[in-house]
C-alpha cells in the first residue's frame, strides 16, 4: 500500500492580511523573493499563489492510481505555531474542498493542532469543526509538527472516532521511528487491550530531508534514500508513507528546495516498482 498524503498548513501566501502585508513590504524592500506582481495576482486569483500548488499534487498524484491520497486540514485556533489557521469557510478553503472532491479517492483527514499536542481535549473539538466544513465524517489524523507526546494523545483520538493516524515519525530523520514499516494498532498501555486506532508509520517527510536542521540532504543524496526506504519497505511487505507539503514544490524555490522534481522522480520510481509488484 502507498499513502501520498500533504500537509495543509497554509492553502495561500498572500490572501490573508498579514500575508498580502508582509509580501508588499517584501517586495518594497527587494527581499524576501515576493514581487508586487506575484502578489497582486495571488489576490486576483488563488491558482496564481506560489503555494497553491495542489494542481502539481492532484497531477502527479494521479500518476499512481492504486495509491491512497490524503489530504490534512487545520481546524484550531491558529495560535503561535498553529499561525495561520485559514478559514474553513471561506471560500480559499471551498475552492481547494471542491478541486480535491473531482479527483476519486481523495480522503479528508485532520491536522490536528500544535495546541492539541497538550490539549488532548481539543482533538474532538477540532474534529467536529473540519466534520461541519467539509460535510462528512473524518478519521484519519495527524499532528501538526508531528507532534505527540503522551499516551492520552492517541486516546483521545481513538475516543474521538478517529481510526487512522499518520502522525509517528522522527521530523529530524526519516525511517521507521515504529521498528517497523508496517500499519500497527495502538494498544492502550493502562488497559492492555488493541484499539481501532491504527497507527501508520512515516516514510519520509520533505523537510526531513532537505533541511539544513536535519538531514541537509542534496537532491541526488536525498533520491537514493528514499528509493532505498521504498524497496526495503516492499522487500518486507509495508506501507510506503510520504508526507509532501504544498509550500516546497513552489516554481519559483531556490536550489536548496528541490522538492518539486524530486517528487516527480520518486512517483516514476513508484510506477515503476509497481508495475513489477503490486503494494
Amino acid at each position: 500500500m502507498v499513502y501520498l498524503t500533504h500537509d495543509v498548513d497554509s492553502i495561500a501566501s498572500y490572501r490573508h492580511l498579514r500575508g498580502f502585508v508582509g509580501g508588499c513590504v517584501r517586495s518594497l524592500a527587494g527581499r524576501g523573493g515576493a514581487s508586487m506582481r506575484d502578489v497582486l495576482a495571488s489576490v486576483r486569483d488563488i491558482h496564481a499563489d506560489p503555494i497553491y500548488t495542489f494542481d502539481f499534487f492532484r497531477a502527479e498524484d494521479a500518476r499512481v492510481p492504486s495509491a491512497e491520497k490524503v489530504y490534512f486540514f487545520k481546524a484550531g485556533r491558529g495560535r503561535g505555531h498553529d499561525y495561520p489557521q485559514y478559514g474553513l469557510g471561506g471560500r480559499d478553503f471551498s475552492t481547494l474542498l471542491r478541486e480535491l472532491r473531482s479527483d476519486s479517492g481523495t480522503t479528508i483527514g485532520l491536522h490536528a493542532s500544535y495546541e492539541a499536542g497538550s490539549r488532548p481535549l481539543l482533538i474532538p473539538k477540532e474534529k467536529e469543526r473540519l466534520e461541519k466544513a467539509v460535510g462528512a465524517a473524518v478519521c484519519c489524523n495527524r499532528y501538526h509538527f508531528l507532534r505527540t507526546l503522551h499516551p492520552s494523545d492517541f486516546r483521545w483520538l481513538a475516543g474521538s472516532g478517529m481510526t487512522d493516524d499518520f502522525t509517528i515519525a522522527y521530523p529530524d530523520v526519516a525511517g521507521f521511528r515504529l521498528g517497523t514499516c508496517r500499519a500497527v494498532r495502538w494498544i492502550d498501555p493502562e488497559t492492555r487491550q488493541p484499539t481501532r486506532l491504527t497507527l501508520h508509520p512515516l516514510t519520509a517527510m520533505d523537510c526531513t530531508l532537505s533541511d539544513s536542521r536535519y538531514m541537509g540532504l542534496s537532491q541526488r543524496e536525498a533520491y537514493g534514500y528514499v528509493t532505498g526506504l521504498i524497496s526495503r519497505t516492499e522487500e518486507h511487505g509495508g506501507e510506503v508513507t510520504l508526507l509532501w507539503h504544498n509550500s516546497t514544490v513552489t516554481s519559483s524555490s531556490g536550489s536548496s528546495f528541490y522538492h518539486r522534481q524530486f517528487y516527480s522522480d520518486i512517483i516514476n520510481f513508484l510506477i515503476e516498482r509497481c508495475q513489477t509488484r503490486e503494494y
